[in-house]
């Protein structure tokens, strides 16, 4: 960025954007404004520019309402929204966790590597059509439908995590009430989700709570390594975890170069899978 008028206005463009984006800005948006990357890194050194993921800075020294929000669908990244409790709130139908629970965005699963990160909890589906997206207060986010339909079925998660429910018992249920919008909702969550499988995002929130309380750095989620998906992934120490459902989760010591030809993770060469009881 040069220094003078052109300083000038790329500053008054990257304050346009920030008042409406709740004072936050992506990296790319800075550059795009006139910031040179030298100039993102030394404004968020002196404090101009405050970090809040990789990428994902707030302009000013005080956060807005929203900024945690809006921070988190940034971070993810393009065609990401705002999702289940998250948007439930924005939307008013549920009122916001005083506890300050991470934002939960939702993308449409995509080849390459996946969002990662700490400070937001990513879920991933295989599609998003645009009837699904809006925004409100200028944060993109999952519409009321789509919403309520999001939160049924992490309800439905939540509850075979804990073995309240059956998932058989639940469709002999749907298949026995009258025919009603909402037994037809659930049907089609059932199927579409595959049984027990859509509790991913759900197990892996769990295994993230533990990994914060016992003060273990903050793995990478979702990460796609040498053409395989890992769920939690330590780079420095070369480990994976995977989270198998509910109720169990494999721990694979990765090889130093997986490339030998070897199935990887979870072979011999990297080491036997371990069992993490949680």
């Amino acid at each position: 960025m040069t220094a003078g008028s052109g300083g000038e206005s790329a500053d008054r463009r990257v304050q346009e954007l920030a008042a409406r984006q709740h004072g936050v800005v992506a990296s790319a948006q800075l550059q795009g404004a006139g910031v040179s990357r030298r100039m993102i890194q030394r404004r968020a050194e002196t404090g101009q520019y405050v970090r809040m993921h990789r990428g994902v800075y707030r302009v000013g020294p005080v956060a807005a309402p929203r900024a945690g929000e809006i921070a988190a669908v940034l971070a993810v990244g393009r065609g990401a929204c705002l999702s289940h409790r998250s948007a439930a709130s924005l939307w008013g139908l549920l009122p916001r966790n005083p506890r300050g629970e991470e934002p939960e965005v939702l993308v449409a699963r995509r080849g390459g590597r996946q969002p990662s990160g700490g400070g937001y909890l990513a879920h991933h589906t295989g599609s998003l059509p645009d009837r699904d997206r809006t925004a409100r207060f200028g944060i993109p986010v999952t519409t009321p439908e789509r919403t309520v339909v999001d939160l049924a079925a992490q309800a439905i998660a939540t509850a075979h995590r804990k073995r309240r429910l059956s998932l058989d018992a639940l469709r002999a249920r749907i298949e026995a009430v009258p025919r009603r919008a909402v037994t037809r909702i659930l049907r089609e969550i059932l199927e579409n989700e595959r049984g027990p499988s859509f509790i991913r995002s759900e197990a892996e929130q769990q295994i993230k709570g533990l990994i914060r309380r016992a003060g273990i750095p903050a793995p990478e989620a979702n990460v796609w390594v040498e053409g395989y998906e890992l769920d939690l992934f330590w780079r420095r120490e070369k480990l994976a975890v995977e989270v198998e459902s509910p109720s169990r989760a494999i721990a694979h010591a990765t090889p130093s170069s997986p490339r030998g030809g070897s199935r990887w993770p979870g072979s011999r060469r990297g080491g036997s899978p371990r069992t993490p009881s949680w």
